[in-house]
């Protein structure tokens, strides 16, 4: 169980930056052996893109800030990244219009209803 102490440690504090070179290669390796062999789940059969993909593949990439990349396994294979990409536009879109601004407007919570399914949008107020 974590203590108050942990929270103080540097190390698990974002810099925006990571961590030598040979660190994150060490740890990228240990995941990846790690995890490799688990067979455990199933591709998603509601996307297309999914379901076509083997599941053999796996893969790991760290990109840096500075554009360092590090990876292991099979990261030639191009993919879907799907629902990824949802932290990455909202990135953006507080870069255009601020955090405060995006969070009024998008909100936070699940509706429970299908990924494709206009219905939360259209009972939305405003």
């Amino acid at each position: 169980m974590p203590t108050a102490a942990d929270n103080d440690r540097t190390e698990y504090v974002s810099t925006g930056h990571l961590p030598p070179p040979e660190d994150v290669r060490r740890w990228l390796n240990g995941a990846y052996d790690t995890f490799k062999s688990n067979t455990e789940g199933e591709n998603s059969q509601v996307y297309p893109a999914l379901a076509r993909v083997s599941r053999d593949l796996f893969g790991i990439c760290v990109v840096g800030t500075n554009g360092a990349v590090h990876s292991v396994g099979d990261i030639e294979y191009e993919f879907s990244i799907m629902s990824v990409s949802k932290p990455f536009v909202f990135a953006l879109v507080c870069q255009q219009i601020g955090p405060g601004e995006a969070r009024a407007k998008l909100g936070a919570n699940s509706t429970g209803r299908p990924f494709n399914s206009l219905a939360a949008i259209e009972d939305s107020p405003g």
